[in-house]
């Protein structure tokens, strides 16, 4: 996934040139680093790395739907509320 921000471009360029590296090797190490990371914390799980990624994933998405529903609860209740605030006058 390549930016087009220049502040991310530049803040790369920046730590690229401290490292005495190129962009893309930079992109590569980081790449790299993530992935050992990855398969770390899938080991800790005592799972295959896709099996942790697809529990991430799953666990994301529940998480989000818990909120939309909460959000919506919300909402719900605020309009009976104002329905009713509405009836009583």
């Amino acid at each position: 996934m390549v930016t087009k921000d220049p502040e991310r471009i530049r803040k790369r360029a920046e730590a690229a040139a401290k490292l005495g590296i190129t962009e893309g090797e930079l992109r590569a190490k980081r790449a790299a680093d993530d992935a050992l990371h990855l398969e770390r914390k899938a080991s800790e799980a005592g799972v295959p790395v896709d099996r942790y990624l697809a529990d991430k994933r799953r666990e994301r998405n529940m998480t989000k739907r818990s909120a939309k529903k909460t959000a919506a609860k919300k909402a719900s209740k605020k309009s009976t509320a104002k329905k009713k605030s509405v009836k009583k006058k």
